[in-house]
């Protein structure tokens, strides 16, 4: 039995083309399935060849199958020669619904479509739900770079490009957090990355992550590969300057690559995780101590963020600034109310937090 489906357009994602792959993962061996399209994604097509579903560009030509199946867009179905003509209901007709006489049977996805579907058409519809087969989920990768693209580290987003790349070629999902102000440096995201701006609580971040990224070309002291490290989380760096001083072994608590990544082994990285290891950072506490002096009694006192509500400029004389109307800024909550007593006709500022 020949069966054509025509569904105009492919999109990137969707229901409808969710729809077909699952058809084509569960039935394509054992039918004759022909998908016919006016234009659509190719990596959408490629799930659907792979799965033995024929897919068949359409420009008009006259089809020949036992049943054709429409779905929103029933435009050539004049040219198909079918002993049944299907339309599948994919969403909730609406009072603006269009039934083509030369439909034989209507099936819906759901009940709900099929009984708004009929009460708005008086045809009658089946339902057929949609097919689902689910493979066991690969692990999603989790990586973090928290991390400047700037001249001075060298050509770090090509050396991140690279990385994505290798790990896509091996079909590795995953998910790649890169926090930077320097967006007017980044070109050509690959699947995967995900571009945020900066951010100072960068350790939950890290925590949560399966490695931190650092692909610099030298590091006076990476303060991220030291959090990540402190936080029990491995590093994935370039043989930087730094990277003994940081006391990272490759295999151990991360993996280090040469300055090219041509001993990238993705495999290794995604089934063979450092999850447990001990690191002992260099610290100086005693020196800073030394540095600092001795400590002075001190009594902490209480800061508030006030904001300028006065319509003028007001002269800042403790910062020796120029503060701008409403424009917000921290201070000490003793200062504050004293400048909201001093200055009540006008009013100066307000405590807004």
């Amino acid at each position: 039995m020949e069966i054509a489906f025509y569904v105009y357009n492919i999109n990137d994602i969707g229901g409808v083309e969710s729809w077909l792959y699952y058809i084509s993962k569960l039935y394509g061996k054992n039918h004759n399935l022909t998908l016919y399209y006016n234009k659509g994604s190719e990596a959408q097509l490629d799930r659907y060849i792979k799965n033995y579903m024929r897919v068949i560009p359409y420009s008009g030509q006259k089809v020949i199958c036992d049943k054709a199946i429409f779905c929103y867009d029933v435009g050539p179905i004049d040219n198909f020669e079918a002993k049944e003509k299907i339309q599948f209901i994919h969403k909730i007709a609406d009072k603006n619904f269009v039934v083509n006489k030369n439909i034989n049977k209507f099936y819906a996805v759901s009940k709900t479509a099929r009984d708004i579907f009929t009460e708005i058409t008086g045809k009658e519809c089946e339902v057929l739900y949609n097919p689902l087969v689910l493979d066991k989920p690969k692990k999603i990768l989790k990586l973090i770079s928290p991390t400047r693209i700037s001249d001075d580290k060298g050509p770090i987003w090509k050396r991140m490009q690279l990385l994505a790349d290798k790990l896509n070629e091996a079909n590795i999902p995953f998910i790649w957090l890169i926090f930077t102000n320097n967006h007017d440096k980044i070109s050509g995201l690959r699947r995967g990355m995900v571009l945020a701006n900066p951010e100072l609580e960068i350790e939950n971040y890290i925590a949560d992550s399966d490695y931190l990224v650092q692909l610099s070309t030298r590091e006076s002291s990476s303060y991220t590969a030291k959090q990540a490290l402190g936080l029990g989380v491995p590093v994935l760096v370039t043989n930087f300057n730094t990277v003994d001083e940081l006391g990272i072994v490759d295999g151990v608590n991360g993996y280090v690559f040469d300055m090219n990544l041509t001993n990238v082994d993705v495999d290794k990285i995604y089934n063979k995780i450092p999850n447990k290891f001990d690191y002992k950072m260099n610290e100086s506490s005693k020196d800073w101590n030394e540095f600092l002096g001795k400590p002075v009694a001190k009594e902490p006192k209480e800061m508030v963020k006030v904001r300028l509500i006065y319509n003028d400029t007001f002269k800042d004389i403790v910062d020796n600034v120029i503060r701008y109307p409403n424009e917000e800024w921290w201070m000490t909550k003793e200062r504050a109310e004293t400048l909201m007593k001093t200055f009540t006709n006008p009013k100066i500022i307000d405590i807004i937090k």
